[in-house]
């Protein structure tokens, strides 16, 4: 990665202009072609630098207003298992290991998004009847408070 490779990073980490021509608009601030940008994208693409380009939204608009994170007690031999399990329904948008802490004995942890909190509950409990995992704890969002892409500099 060279210079213009981070203040493309750096440049987009907002996303891209809401313009009729987005690459094109985003080159021009950035001081280079849309050739050039299209092309040092697909090379981050290639290296893995760069996954995917997406769009972000906002899923309170999308009526998903059962919001839980819940965190599970997973057994280091089964985490690998449960989390493919987790991973696969389609209401889990994370699915993340954490070490554990303290008297705190959570390590394993989703991200569900749902249409009501009582079909975020539902899921939670699908999601340890179909793991066998029994020790969890479901934290209903109450308040988002901040929520941005991370920066690159």
């Amino acid at each position: 990665m060279d210079e213009t490779d981070r203040r493309i990073i750096a440049g987009l980490g907002d996303g891209l202009p809401d313009s009729e021509t987005p690459y094109e608009d985003a080159a021009r601030s950035l001081g280079i072609g849309p050739e050039e940008l299209l092309s040092r994208l697909e090379g981050m693409r290639e290296s893995g630098v760069l996954r995917a380009m997406r769009a972000i939204l906002d899923h309170r608009k999308l009526g998903l207003q059962g919001n839980v994170l819940a965190a599970w007690a997973v057994p280091e031999e089964r985490v690998d298992k449960v989390g493919e399990l987790f991973s696969r329904r389609r209401e889990v948008s994370h699915c993340v290991l954490r070490e554990c802490s303290g008297d705190w004995p959570y390590n394993l942890y989703t991200m569900i998004h749902a249409r009501t909190p009582a079909e975020s509950r539902r899921v939670v409990r699908e999601l340890a009847r179909s793991s066998g995992v029994k020790e969890h704890v479901a934290l209903e969002t109450l308040q988002e408070l901040k929520k941005a892409p991370p920066r690159y500099s």
